[in-house]
């Protein structure tokens, strides 16, 4: 009996530990940003998302779990290496205009000689309540932030998810290239670029706010120039955008439901270095009652011959 006893407790162990090992994805998910590449082991179970799908368009990576209600993402920023005590900055320097923060303890740990800031915060997921485990990352060339949905179920469950997303932040390893890669094209139709910058639309969604219906265009600029610039200033010199015959009015300072389309709202107004390279979005009002077709018309004396640029909305 007793004999027996040991064999079933090293058993249990073996397959502790067999668990444990396979908690991540033995292939690695790939990603290229700001002259370095990037690889990560992803939690099992989990999938790449569809880009038409993803939890925010503007992921490098957006992936779903098959066996929870579970989601995530990773966003990268151009950014030299911070310190722990600049990336916690920069980190709630985003998060405190969405979330709060109050009463949450930062979780500090290094992966692959990277320093790593963590919070776990209330959140919503598919429009249920959530937990989101955020992780910024400090890297060479970049900050690499990861969001991780979880569902709330029970505590056990949550910490397993928990563990498996440490695991997977300290799996991420960097390869500084130095080499930022570009669309092989020169000529893109969603995209203009001059000496001193370039703008290109990188997707769009109409979203109903109460009683308004609105157009959300979100764009990427990169400042090419020593001066300092704000995206919305290219935006309102060299485009305009029309539903049928009549001319969209820009709407200023409008709130959004989605925290993430809110910041990349602000990040129209955000002064940008040269080489550095932002996301952000204009919002537009619809005709609730117009079914055509938006289009995006650009300067004809800056861009010639430059075609419009047409956004499908059914």
């Amino acid at each position: 009996m007793h004999k027996k006893i040991i064999l079933l407790s090293i058993l249990s162990l073996f397959f502790m530990v067999g668990c444990q090992t396979n908690t991540l994805q033995k292939k690695t998910t790939k990603f290229s940003a700001n002259g370095s590449d990037y690889s990560i082991q992803l939690p099992s179970h989990w999938q790449k998302d569809k880009k038409e799908t993803a939890i925010n368009k503007s992921a490098v990576v957006s992936s779903k779990d098959t066996k929870s209600n579970s989601g995530m993402y990773i966003l990268t920023e151009k950014m030299g290496k911070l310190s722990e005590k600049e990336l916690e900055k920069h980190a709630k320097g985003y998060l405190e205009d969405y979330y709060v923060l109050k009463g949450v303890k930062a979780n500090r740990f290094v992966a692959n000689g990277h320093s790593v800031i963590n919070y776990t915060i209330s959140a919503k997921y598919e429009e249920k309540n959530s937990l989101l485990d955020v992780y910024y990352v400090a890297t060479e060339n970049s900050v690499i932030s990861l969001f991780f949905f979880s569902p709330i179920d029970n505590d056990r469950a949550y910490d397993k998810r928990k563990q498996n997303f440490d695991r997977s932040v300290e799996s991420l390893n960097e390869k500084v290239t130095n080499e930022v890669t570009e669309e092989s094209s020169n000529e893109l139709d969603n995209r203009i670029q001059n000496k001193n910058f370039s703008l290109q639309v990188s997707t769009y969604e109409v979203k109903q706010v109460e009683d308004e219906k609105l157009l959300v265009i979100r764009y990427l600029t990169t400042n090419k120039d020593q001066e300092v610039l704000k995206p919305i200033d290219q935006w309102k010199r060299y485009m305009k955008v029309y539903q049928g015959e009549k001319e969209l009015t820009r709407q200023e300072n409008k709130e959004l439901s989605d925290n993430t389309l809110d910041y990349l709202s602000q990040n129209s107004f955000k002064n940008i270095e040269k080489e550095e390279a932002v996301e952000a979005a204009v919002i537009y009002s619809l005709d609730k009652n117009n079914e055509e077709d938006v289009t995006i018309q650009f300067d004809d004396t800056e861009f010639k011959n430059k075609e419009p640029l047409t956004l499908t909305l059914n």
